[in-house]
């Protein structure tokens, strides 16, 4: 691939593209309790914004509620300040649940992350003195005058990249290759300027990347050079649109972005290069979606194996001369017959002492006392959803773990005895527990 600044700069677009990371402010720290100020310049309470996306947030006693709202998708937030951050779960009208971290930056706004993913930056409408519960009027996407071209390529015939659990295919353009990074697929040329990312995101519909294009460019600090049109490919039904943007050493970028929806999800793929490429890359995108098939996913004989709820748990108590100390530690992973799974976790520490003061001893007023108290305890929970998929068999292979927010867990596993029983996976011993199977779709 070429190297040259601009083309390094535009893969570092590429690079915020696959894991979605906006830009980041200075953070600094909230203060517990209710209308108290923080470091951050204000309250926690107010509403936030984001391209396409708000955040109302009321806060009683350091506890935290709020509403969500990212296009046409709603949901809740639930949390407690705890060491200047705002920590819970999030629960979507669409049944999608998990945990959020939310980070004051020095502006007033703040950074949300979703089930561990990398934050997305939110500004405070109206100043830091927005009042509690007050919708504050959407940010508006800016969207271009350009006529964006229909796709007019024929589809690439090159090597395919096939997921055969997702249940999708697509082929390289000429001349071209592609290498796997996680959940994308990064294609590039030695003699062509340009990237093209391309993923799949499942359980979406045409409508839902219709309503939400807008956002998804400005995700990235790109926006649209003009209205997107419809085309209907051999795929499915495909919505395009371009991209206008600026590289981190201040070069201009533009892109062409194709997303072809299928009965199980979308294949979203967008090419970035400079202004005076895009015509050839544009065909290559083009050819890259006309390309595109989708196909009924396949089972491997690992994933009918690994079918259920695995459950781990370890912990530790210890307890000498006054002294007590305590850990614990549990997981469960439910991974369903569908290609979806539930993860959640939780840890406990706990520590205390108690020491005898010699006779005579005081407080620091001049109290006496016989006993000095200390203690201190930490409790973490976390969770998360998305696809899973294994290779293997009945004895050892390999689980992958693809995360709604796109990170990706990779663990080898192997069977206690085959044919059935515990697994584990790297180094932790898990056992199945059936009354933990809930949350799939063939849930009993």
């Amino acid at each position: 691939m070429n190297q040259t600044t601009t083309t390094r700069s535009i893969a570092v677009l590429v690079a915020a593209l696959a894991s979605c990371v906006p830009a980041q402010g200075q953070q600094s720290g909230w203060a517990g309790g209710s209308g108290e100020a923080g470091a951050g310049g204000g309250s926690v309470a107010g509403t936030y914004v984001a391209q396409g996306a708000q955040i109302v947030l009321s806060e009683n006693a350091g506890q935290v509620s709020g509403t969500a709202s990212y296009g046409n998708l709603q949901g809740t937030l639930q949390g407690t300040l705890q060491g200047g951050q705002i920590v819970g779960t999030y629960s979507a009208q669409s049944g999608a649940s998990g945990r959020f971290v939310a980070t004051p930056t020095g502006d007033g706004g703040l950074q949300l992350a979703f089930d561990g993913g990398q934050p997305i930056a939110f500004a405070r409408a109206g100043g830091s003195g927005t009042a509690p519960g007050v919708a504050a009027a959407p940010v508006p996407v800016e969207i271009g005058d350009e006529k964006i071209p229909p796709p007019r390529a024929s589809a690439a015939t090159g090597q395919p990249h096939r997921v055969d659990h997702e249940g999708w295919q697509v082929r390289t353009p000429a001349r071209w290759k592609y290498a796997v990074q996680g959940g994308r697929v990064l294609f590039g040329s030695d003699t062509e300027a340009g990237f093209i990312v391309v993923w799949f995101i499942p359980n979406v519909t045409y409508q839902q990347m219709e309503s939400q294009a807008a956002a998804g460019a400005a995700q990235i600090g790109m926006s649209l050079a003009g209205p997107p049109i419809s085309d209907k490919m051999k795929g499915g039904r495909a919505l395009i649109t371009e991209l206008l943007g600026t590289a981190p050493d201040g070069s201009k970028v533009r892109g062409r972005a194709i997303g072809v929806a299928g009965e199980a999800g979308v294949v979203a793929m967008v090419g970035l290069t400079t202004p005076e490429k895009l015509p050839a890359l544009r065909a290559r995108v083009d050819a890259l979606a006309r390309s595109v098939s989708f196909f009924k996913p396949k089972r491997s004989p690992a994933m009918n194996h690994l079918t259920g709820a695995w459950w781990h748990y370890h912990g530790t108590d210890v307890s000498s001369g006054g002294h007590y100390s305590g850990s614990s530690y549990e997981r469960t992973i439910v991974l369903c017959t569908d290609g979806s799974f539930h993860d959640s976790d939780e840890s406990d520490i706990s520590v205390n002492t108690e020491t005898r003061a010699a006779s005579g001893s005081t407080d620091g007023w001049g109290n006496p006392v016989d006993k000095i108290y200390g203690s201190a305890n930490s409790n973490r929970s976390d969770s998360g959803q998305g696809r899973w998929v294994a290779v293997g068999d009945d004895m050892n292979g390999s689980l992958e773990l693809h995360f709604a927010n796109g990170n990706v867990e990779r663990r080898a596993y192997v069977f206690k005895k085959r044919g059935g029983g515990d697994i584990e996976l790297d180094g932790r011993w898990y056992g199945r527990d059936p009354q933990k199977y809930q949350g799939c779709s063939d849930s009993r």
